[in-house]
C-alpha cells in the first residue's frame, strides 16, 4: 500500500538570502566601526600633531621676533660706541646747527641703518631731555620730537613696540630700539632706531610660516599676527606691506588669559570654519604672537586618508558581500541536497539516499538521515506486514463470526468455533469454558485436539477467581495474556499440554454478564500480543452473542416441544370419561413424550386437599 503523498513544500524565503543578510552585518558593521575608529583615531593624532606643531611654530616666531630685536639692539649699540659717532654727537650737542657735524652724524646714522641689509626704517640722534631729533638718517625727521622717550613709553636701552604713536606709527605698530651715547651721566643723547611701515611688514611676512608661493601666486593656509591686550590686533593684509591695526577686535584669543607659556585653543572663525590657534605672550612688550590655522588645513592629510579608507572599506564591503554570498551558497548546497532528499522521503521514496561523503557535521547529518531512511523503510515494511496480518486476523475473525452465528445448536456452535479459531489463527490449543448456573466454576465445554477431548471427558473445570488465567478472567471480565515465566503466576501449563509457552484468555460476556472464557494457547513464548487480544476480544464478543442466541433458541425449542406435548396429551384425554383411564393415558403419554423411565400419578384425597 502506497503512503499518502503530501504536497511538495516550496519555501517562501531563501535560507541562503537570510543567512547572507544575517552574516553581512556581522562582517560590514565591524568594517565600518573599524573605519570610523581609524578615522577618529587618525583625526585625533593629526589634531594633536597639528597642535604641537602650532605650539612649536609660535615659540619659533617669538624667538624670531626676539632675535630680530636683539640683532637691531646690537647693531645700534655698536654704532653708539664708534668714535666718529661720539665725536659728531659732541659737536652737535655744543652746536646743533653745525652743518659739518650734522653731515658727519647723518653719515654715521645711515651706516647704522643700513650696511648691506636694512636694519631700521630710520635712525635718529635724540636729545634725552626733550626728545628733540638733532640728526636723522631721514632728513625730514630732523627737528621733530619723540615724545614716547620723554613720557617713558620707551626703555632707556633696548627695543620696545610703540602702538598707534602719532609721531612714529599712527594707526599701526612700530618697533623702536634705543642705545645711549656715553657722553656723560646721565647721557644727554640717544641713538633711536625706528622700524615702522614696510620694515615691520617684512618682519611679519617672514613670520608667515603657512604662506607659500606657487609660481606667481601665494597660498595662505594660515596666518601669524600680533595681539595687544585687551582688544587690539595687528595683522599683515593679504597683499599689503604694512601692518593693519584692528581695534576692539573680537578675536577669541583676546578672551584667553595671557601667559608667558605657549597656549593653544580651538574656536569657530567668523567665516564659519573651525580654527586651531596657538599664542605666546611677551610680557616685556605687552604683545602676544598668535599663529592660526584652519582645522581643515591641519587635517588635510586626513581627507586623503579618509578618501582612501572609504574606498578601501567600500571595496572590502563589496568583496565581503561577494564572499558571504558565495560562501553561503556553497555552505547551503549540501543542505539543499538534504532538503531534496527529505522531500523525496516525504513523497514516499523510502529507497532514496543522500550523499554522505563529507567528513564534517553535514556528512554526519546525511549519514544519520540515510540511517533514518533505512529505519523508516524497515518500519514501513513492518507496518505493512503488521497491517496485512491484522487485516487477515480481522477477516478471519469476521469469517469465524459469520460461521458460528448461523449455528443454533450450542454444542455444534462451540465445536465449530474451536475448530475455526484453531485453524484460522494457528494456535496450538483452543478451548471454550462456560460458567455453571451458580457462577462458581468455568466448565470446559469444548477444546481442540486429543488433549481437549480428554479434558472434556474428565469434566475439567476451573474455579472462578482461582490463581490461574482462566480463573482471573472469568472473575474480572477482562482479557489478559500470560507467558512462561510471567511474574503474576497466572500462567499454568497443563500436564497434557507440556509444549505450551504462552496463553491468552478472553471473557465471553453479554451486557456485562460473563458467560464463559475463550482460551487460546501457543508453543511460542511471544505468540500473542495486545493487538491479537483486541482481535480475539472482538471475536469473543460476537461469539458471546452467538452463544446467547443459541441458548435462547434451545430454551425456545424446549418450551415449544413441551407445549406441543401438553396439547397432544390434552387431546388424547378429552374423550375419556373414566378417571383411571384418564390417569393411565396421561402417564403413558408423559412417559413417551418426556422419555422418563417411570411416570407415577398420585391422586390426593379431598380431605387432604383441605
Amino acid at each position: 500500500m502506497d503512503p499518502q503523498r503530501p504536497e511538495e513544500f516550496k519555501p517562501k524565503r531563501s535560507l541562503a538570502r537570510r543567512l547572507a543578510l544575517i552574516q553581512l552585518p556581522l562582517v560590514l558593521i565591524p568594517l565600518l566601526l573599524l573605519g570610523a575608529a581609524a578615522y577618529l583615531r587618525t583625526r585625533t593624532i593629526l589634531l594633536n600633531r597639528a597642535t604641537q606643531d602650532m605650539v612649536t611654530t609660535t615659540e619659533d616666531q617669538v624667538n624670531t621676533m626676539l632675535e630680530w630685536a636683539a640683532v637691531r639692539d646690537q647693531r645700534l649699540f655698536l654704532s653708539s660706541q664708534r668714535g666718529s659717532t661720539l665725536d659728531a654727537a659732541r659737536q652737535l650737542l655744543e652746536d646743533p646747527q653745525d652743518e659739518t657735524a650734522l653731515e658727519a652724524m647723518r653719515t654715521e646714522l645711515e651706516a647704522a641703518r643700513r650696511t648691506g641689509e636694512t636694519y631700521f626704517s630710520s635712525v635718529d640722534l635724540v636729545r634725552t631731555e626733550d626728545g628733540l631729533i638733532l640728526a636723522s638718517s631721514n632728513a625730514a625727521r630732523v627737528g621733530g620730537h619723540i615724545t614716547a622717550l620723554v613720557e617713558g613709553r620707551l626703555p632707556a636701552s633696548g627695543t620696545a613696540p610703540l602702538i598707534d604713536d602719532p609721531e612714529i606709527a599712527p594707526g599701526s605698530l612700530a618697533f623702536v630700539s634705543v642705545a645711549p651715547l656715553r657722553l656723560g651721566d646721565p647721557t644727554p643723547l640717544l641713538l633711536v632706531g625706528v622700524n615702522a611701515g614696510t620694515q615691520v611688514g617684512k618682519l611679519m611676512e617672514s613670520m608667515q610660516v603657512f604662506w607659500e608661493r606657487r609660481g606667481v601666486y601665494r597660498v595662505e593656509r594660515g596666518r601669524t599676527y600680533l595681539i595687544h591686550p585687551p582688544d587690539t590686533l595687528f595683522e599683515l593684509p593679504r597683499y599689503g606691506t604694512s601692518l593693519e591695526m584692528l581695534a576692539a577686535s573680537q578675536n577669541p584669543i583676546l578672551q584667553q588669559p595671557m601667559q608667558a607659556e605657549t597656549q593653544w585653543v580651538r574656536y569657530q572663525s567668523p567665516e564659519g570654519g573651525r580654527v586651531l590657534a596657538a599664542y605666546q605672550y611677551i610680557p616685556q612688550w605687552d604683545l602676544a604672537v598668535a599663529v592660526e590655522l584652519p582645522e581643515q588645513e591641519a587635517l588635510g592629510e586626513l581627507q586623503t586618508l579618509a578618501t582612501f579608507a572609504a574606498a578601501l572599506i567600500l571595496g572590502a564591503m563589496i568583496f565581503s558581500f561577494l564572499v558571504v554570498v558565495l560562501a553561503t551558497n556553497r555552505m547551503l548546497r549540501p543542505l539543499r541536497t538534504l532538503s531534496d532528499f527529505a522531500s523525496r522521503l516525504a513523497q514516499g521514496e523510502l529507497d532514496a539516499r543522500a550523499p554522505d561523503r563529507r567528513q564534517d557535521e553535514l556528512g554526519a547529518l546525511a549519514a544519520a538521515m540515510n540511517h533514518m531512511a533505512q529505519e523508516l523503510q524497515a518500519v514501513y515494511r513492518s507496518l505493512e506486514e503488521r497491517v496485512q496480518a491484522r487485516t487477515r486476523q480481522i477477516r478471519t475473525a469476521a469469517e469465524v463470526a459469520r460461521a458460528v452465528t448461523s449455528i443454533l445448536s450450542l454444542d455444534d456452535l462451540l465445536r465449530q468455533a474451536v475448530i475455526l479459531i484453531k485453524d484460522r489463527f494457528g494456535y496450538d490449543f483452543v478451548a471454550l469454558y462456560l460458567l455453571d448456573k451458580d457462577g462458581r466454576y468455568a466448565l470446559l465445554r469444548e477444546a481442540s485436539g486429543e488433549a481437549g477431548a480428554a479434558l472434556k471427558a474428565q469434566g475439567h473445570r476451573i474455579e472462578v477467581g482461582s490463581s490461574s488465567l482462566i480463573g482471573w478472567v472469568s472473575q474480572q471480565g477482562k482479557a489478559r495474556r500470560a507467558a512462561e515465566g510471567d511474574p503474576s503466576g497466572l500462567f499454568r501449563r497443563h500436564e497434557r499440554l507440556p509444549e505450551i509457552r504462552s496463553q491468552a484468555a478472553i471473557p465471553l460476556q453479554v451486557a456485562g454478564r460473563i458467560l464463559g472464557v475463550l482460551d487460546v494457547q501457543s508453543s511460542q513464548p511471544q505468540a500473542i500480543n495486545e493487538e491479537d487480544l483486541e482481535v480475539l476480544q472482538a471475536l469473543a464478543d460476537q461469539l458471546s452473542a452467538a452463544i446467547e442466541n443459541a441458548r435462547l433458541a434451545q430454551v425456545s425449542m424446549t418450551a415449544a416441544e413441551r407445549a406441543r406435548l401438553v396439547s397432544q396429551i390434552t387431546a388424547r384425554l378429552s374423550g375419556l370419561m373414566e378417571p383411571a383411564e384418564v390417569l393411565r393415558t396421561a402417564a403413558q403419554e408423559l412417559h413417551r413424550g418426556l422419555g422418563s423411565a417411570e411416570i407415577l400419578v398420585t391422586l390426593v384425597p379431598p380431605e387432604e386437599q383441605e
